[in-house]
């Protein structure tokens, strides 16, 4: 995939996808539609648990090992999810449930002090993603 509507020449497609003015148009109704999507706040948040987990006092090393067990539950829990679904042929109530499940998760993050127990943050980030 290319990274953007204005990026899409390359060494075998010399000359992209788009003509000038349909990136001009394309840029423009995603910016429209979103214009958060103009911003480099969407790749940065998306890098937030380990940055976040950096904050903590964890040093680079800490914090990507860290992050193991939150992808390794995510995974787990994404594919009992997934299985779920399949069996109840549900999908809404299946993806309300696991809203559910991370909610007070976030809640008791956004409740923490300014500056929490680094490991109290931990757990909570884990479920959070879980």
């Amino acid at each position: 995939m290319p990274p953007s509507p204005t990026q899409t020449k390359t060494w075998f497609r010399p000359k992209g996808w788009f003509s000038e003015r349909e990136e001009t148009i394309a840029v423009t109704r995603i910016l429209r539609d979103d214009p958060t999507k103009g911003q480099m706040d969407l790749f940065l948040n998306s890098l937030c648990q380990s940055s976040d987990l950096a904050t903590c006092s964890f040093n680079t090393f800490q914090t990507n090992l860290l992050t193991i067990p939150s992808q390794v539950t995510g995974m787990i829990t994404m594919f009992g999810i997934t299985l779920l679904s399949e069996t109840m042929n549900e999908r809404s109530l299946v993806a309300m449930v696991e809203d559910i499940w991370a909610l007070p998760f976030l809640v008791a993050l956004y409740t923490l002090p300014k500056h929490p127990n680094q490991w109290k943050y931990f757990v909570g980030s884990i479920r959070r993603f879980a």
